[in-house]
């Protein structure tokens, strides 16, 4: 026999009247869930917390997030190196070096973090590259 399912947003708990009434007209009650907000230090506590993208980072509300200057002049130098043609990860990594970025934390940049950074690159380069550029790179992404 086919059955039905509804999901009711409350504001407070049922009242046992409420809770009959359902009854008589053949609902079954299968589940509650509860939702509360959470500050961030709560979050985190629990392991709910995520990382913020790299190029961005929390803001003075500390509600919100806003574009970091130097992780953002960090992601553009790599997606310039990552434009012209033939330069390994490893040689990228090298370049960022030499110009003097860093990963967070004051890390230097390794083939390995490059690599894992081109989700966060793909994610952001259409904001910055010219769109033949982006299309040119995507391709070879």
């Amino acid at each position: 026999m086919p059955t039905m399912r509804v999901r009711e947003t409350v504001w407070e708990p049922p009242s046992p009247h409420q809770l009959l009434e359902k009854a008589r007209k053949g609902w079954t009650l299968v589940a509650l869930e509860w939702e509360r907000e959470m500050g961030p230090e709560e979050a985190a506590s629990m392991g709910l917390a995520c990382d913020v993208p790299f190029g961005l980072r929390i803001a003075a509300n500390s509600l919100t997030l806003e574009e970091d200057p130097k992780e953002r002049d960090v992601l553009t130098a790599m997606l310039d190196l990552l434009v012209q043609d033939d330069l390994r990860f490893s040689e990228i990594a090298s370049a960022l070096n030499e110009k003097g970025y860093h990963r967070r934390g004051g890390q230097a940049w390794t083939q390995s973090a490059v690599f894992e950074m081109l989700p966060r690159v793909v994610e952001v380069a259409p904001t910055i590259l010219k769109s033949d550029q982006w299309e040119a790179l995507k391709s070879r992404l």
